[in-house]
């Protein structure tokens, strides 16, 4: 049984939390003791303290000084609590929407402060989002000084910077620095809730184990070092206090059911219950931290030597581990990594071979470095070995998957192997990332499973999915650079699904986030291949040069708008007049806002729009009715098209058709507070995706052509202030490739004269003895064993079934007067209706030199359980050689199914071969792509085959076969 690394990462680390657990229980407790006995009574001169309370969270006020309140009031002093957050991601639920959440904790709030004597209007609630104080320091800082000098307390209680919450540590950093501003010296006293229960350790309690075991030491010497506390008894309000916690249903009961929703244990409170409230005296300091914990980041100057533009053709033959440190054709260094000795050039391409020891920074090119500038551009052409290629666990072997563990156990985390990124390209801020996924702006490949491979783009802090069903055909894929971030474009052969036809180019994305000032042109990959298949990728070019068509800000966007200024829209900085649709939207230096109840608004483009995207900037404290959207596909009047509308946690999606508007869809997502994300529609015409920072809203792509034709698209925001757009861009469907980067025609080539038809007419009988009878082509079975019959009704089926399968590979072949090209087609009919039935089909078609020297390309439809889809498959057997883990091959989904004709169609001149499934391009390949020295198949003959692979076909048709010369 091979070793499942999840399973032994869960169980070591059970083990050792629970070791680390049984460790820190009696520490915790002398710790605490310890704190008690150092403490001062201060329960008198607390009581009379007029108070403002500090609660992060809805139930903070209640957990750490819920006593010490109820005291105060039973005595008349004065008490004012404010909740910083609305507490509406406290749980993951999908029963129970965020902005419900945060009503239910405002209620619980109320009703545990009026057990503890505070009235509702001496409960303030600020209202910002968990997890994003960081982001509102500042307006938190203000507000709380704002409130301070109002209030004019005699005392303010927060929670302690020990806390490992990271709203705890930002609520007591702003109010430390609200205390410094106002005009009274209230005394600033912490009170611990997560320190207090959990022991003086600062580290997350999702860290590794590593990271627990590297911070006990230290931060119980800190705790240690505490000042002394100020102690207030909770004698006489101990159970006001529990009965005020009890008011938290939602964090004491599981309401829902759902395993997601988490509780406080029985007990919790016990610690915050026995004896004393704990108050820890925050020392005045001269530099209070800012709302950030990383550290400021000096600019370094530049790399040297810069570089100003690349192209490397690869004309330079070299061997297998001997590329990086040469020279590219412009002169520039190839850089990059190389570990396995893995890289080579030959026949005009990179080569880039199969890694024994799969993923990142080992195997890639580099060029750079580069100093960032609008409109640099990287032009990279390229066939990856798979766009589907993948590894798991089960092809790793026990060996490797102990040495990964044993290398990761320190750490507290043991990753699973499984790869499904495979190539990456862009630009990134260093020569080899190691992890070229995160950072940077560039494209990468990943398996799509069944239906081949998905591109991504780096958008924000995601992975844009531009499209899933990438076939296994070269790709030019560009990265175009602004002051800040990229957009991307994808160009392939004539039909490509989902990009680019050449000679244009499909704009697929637009980033606003990465401003590198320094960067490198790179790509590197982690896997290729899968199930043992171990195929090489090809570069056949790249290219780095400044392109002005893709300088100015809006590079190919035929409209384009920061939104910022004053007063209305009017006319963009690209493309025709704002046109308002609903409300009021003015500019304003952040960008457009809305009136009182927001607007819409619309422009008019020459074509309809591929690509339209804004960024959408949220208030600190975003209200439930603050909105943002766009609208594409629309009309001039703004009654048809489509439209997608964002709120805080929530995303709709709707088609207009005569004025009204029908909601297609509704999902729940997260547009946080303070922040700002990239909002972006990729639509072809027939299919399109809504994409938040990357995220692909509503999970699914909408194939649709309602409103094809639409010219219109349109931004749509408000009420007030809460969130505002910027930056909106509205691209083509396609744009002509720049010639800068252009790296020439890919191999397309249709046939011309027909030189062989065959229609399967005739009586019934063995193909080979009818041809002479019917007067038709000259077939003959030139390999194998197997039969194919005229069915007697226009057709040819192999003979074979279920009982008795074709046995293994059967050609039959024509005579072909053109050594050097042909473009053969026929329909081919799997045999059976469906799954289950134990049918087959390896239909195809095949080139023949010799029994040494042939080319196959086939179906793939198989009933197993394991794969609910089809394949297209290459089979090339070279001067006596082949080898099955050799073959390319492109997962097509579902598009060849049982008893469904489909149409076959394999272009070649005997080195390059191209294949068509029902007319669109999904394999490409070229003979010494697969074998470095072969020559390619001189055609003498063509015709058709009945495959093995991994099974026979049980009797597939076969009709309208036609073979075309040039």
């Amino acid at each position: 049984m091979l070793l499942d690394p999840a399973r032994l990462g869960r169980q070591s680390r059970r083990a050792a939390g629970l070791a680390l657990r049984s460790a820190q229980a009696p520490i915790r407790k002398g710790w605490r003791r310890w704190v008690v006995e150092r403490g001062t009574d201060d329960t008198a001169a607390a009581t009379a303290r007029r108070c403002l309370v500090v609660a992060p969270h809805p139930d903070d006020e209640t957990i750490g000084c819920g006593a010490t309140i109820a005291r105060k009031r039973a005595a008349g002093t004065e008490v004012e609590v404010v909740v910083v957050t609305d507490g509406r991601h406290s749980h993951q639920s999908a029963l129970v929407p965020p902005r419900e959440l945060a009503r239910r904790r405002r209620a619980e709030s109320l009703a545990a402060c009026a057990l503890l004597g505070v009235e509702e209007r001496h409960v303030r609630f600020l209202g910002f989002e968990e997890l994003t104080l960081d982001r509102c320091f500042d307006e938190l800082a203000n507000t709380l000084a704002q409130l301070i000098d109002e209030v004019a307390p005699d005392e303010v209680l927060v929670t302690s910077e020990r806390d490992w919450h990271a709203d705890h540590r930002m609520a007591h950093r702003a109010t430390q620095l609200a205390v410094e501003r106002t005009r009274g010296e209230p005394l600033l006293l912490a009170y611990p809730v997560w320190s207090w229960a959990d022991g003086p350790w600062t580290t997350h309690p999702t860290a590794g184990l590593g990271q627990h075991l590297g911070d006990l030491l230290p931060d119980l010497f800190e705790g240690l070092s505490l000042p002394a506390a100020r102690l207030v008894s909770t004698e006489g309000f101990a159970e006001r206090k529990r009965e005020a916690f009890a008011c938290y249903l939602s964090q004491l009961h599981n309401l829902t059911g759902e395993d997601s929703w988490a509780t406080f244990p029985e007990g919790w409170l016990d610690p915050f219950t026995a004896g004393w409230e704990v108050f820890l005296p925050v020392p005045p300091s001269a530099e209070v931290p800012s709302g950030s914990d990383s550290a400021d980041v000096t600019e370094e100057g530049p790399p040297l030597p810069l570089v100003e533009e690349v192209l490397d053709r690869f004309e330079d033959d070299r061997a297998l581990g001997a590329v990086i440190g040469t020279t590219s054709t412009s002169g520039a260094a190839r850089q990059g990594v190389d570990l396995e000795s893995a890289m080579g050039i030959d026949n005009g391409a990179l080569r880039l071979t199969p890694l024994r020891t799969l993923g990142w920074a080992r195997q890639g090119l580099a060029y750079g470095p580069f100093r960032r500038r609008p409109g640099l551009a990287l032009a990279v052409s390229s066939l990856n070995s798979h766009h589907a290629a993948q590894t798991n666990v089960l092809h790793a072997g026990r060996r490797a998957t102990l040495r990964r563990a044993l290398a990761e156990f320190p750490n507290g985390r043991i990753t699973q192997l499984q790869i499904r990124d495979n190539l990456a390209i862009g630009f990134q801020a260093e020569p080899v990332p190691a992890e070229p996924r995160g950072a940077g702006a560039g494209f990468v490949l990943r398996s799509a499973g069944v239906v081949n491979g998905e591109l991504t783009a780096r958008v924000g802090t995601g992975q844009l999915r531009v499209h899933a069903g990438i076939e296994e055909l070269p790709i030019t894929y560009v990265v175009a650079l602004r002051e800040r971030g990229a957009v991307y474009y994808a160009s392939s052969l004539p039909g490509a699904a989902g990009l680019g036809a050449y000679p244009t180019m499909r704009p697929v994305g637009v980033d606003r986030a990465d401003a590198s000032p320094f960067v490198w042109a790179s790509l590197q990959q982690a896997v290729h291949g899968e199930v043992g298949h171990e195929l090489a990728s090809r570069v056949e070019s790249v290219r780095v040069r400044d392109v002005p068509s893709l300088s100015t800000g809006a590079g190919t966007a035929t409209a384009a708008d920061s939104l910022q200024g004053s007063g209305p829209l009017g006319e963009p900085q690209v493309g025709g007049a704002w046109r308002a649709l609903e409300g009021v939207l003015e500019r304003t230096g952040a960008g457009a806002a809305g009136g009182d109840e927001g607007g819409c608004a619309l422009v008019e483009l020459d074509e309809p729009a591929g690509l339209v995207h804004v960024v959408v900037e949220t208030a600190a404290r975003l209200a439930d009715s603050g909105r943002a959207g766009l609208l594409w596909r629309a009309s001039p009047d703004g009654g048809e098209g489509w439209r997608v509308t964002l709120w805080s946690d929530q995303a709709e999606l709707a088609v207009g058709t005569a004025g009204a508007w029908e909601v297609v869809t509704t999902a729940a997502t997260h547009l946080p507070a303070a922040t700002e994300r990239s909002l972006q529609v990729l639509d072809d015409g027939r299919a399109m995706g809504v994409h938040l920072d990357g995220g692909l809203l509503f999970d699914r792509w909408f194939e649709d052509e309602r409103h094809a034709g639409g010219r219109g698209v349109g931004i749509l925001v408000g009420p007030g202030e809460h969130v505002r757009l910027r930056d909106f861009e509205a691209h083509p469907v396609a744009v002509p490739l720049p010639v800068e980067l252009d790296p020439g025609p890919p191999w397309s080539p249709e046939g011309g004269t027909v030189r062989a038809r065959d229609d399967f007419a005739g009586q019934a009988g063995e193909l080979a003895g009818a041809s002479v009878a019917r007067g038709g082509p000259a077939w003959q079975r030139t390999f194998g064993l197997g039969h194919f019959d005229l069915t007697g009704a226009g057709a040819l089926r192999a003979r074979a079934s279920r009982a008795a399968p074709n046995p293994g590979r059967t050609c039959y072949t024509l005579a072909w007067p053109e050594p050097g090209f042909v473009d053969l087609g026929v329909t081919v009919r799997p045999p059976g209706t469906g799954r289950g039935q134990g049918h087959a089909s390896r239909a195809g078609l095949v080139l023949w030199e010799s029994d040494d020297t042939h080319l196959i390309v086939n179906a793939w439809l198989d009933d197993s359980p394991d794969h609910d889809g089809s394949a297209i498959s290459l089979f090339f057997r070279d001067q006596g050689y082949e080898r099955l883990y050799d073959a390319p091959w492109a997962n097509v989904g579902r598009r060849v199914r049982w008893g469904q004709p489909f149409r076959l169609r394999l272009v070649s001149d005997g080195q390059h071969v191209l294949v068509h499934l029902d007319g669109e391009p999904v394999l490409y390949r070229r003979a010494t792509d697969l074998y470095p020295t072969s020559p390619g198949v001189r055609i003498e003959r063509v015709g058709l085959v009945a495959n093995y692979e991994w099974g026979d076909d049980t009797g597939s048709e076969f009709r309208d076969f036609v073979a075309r010369g040039r």
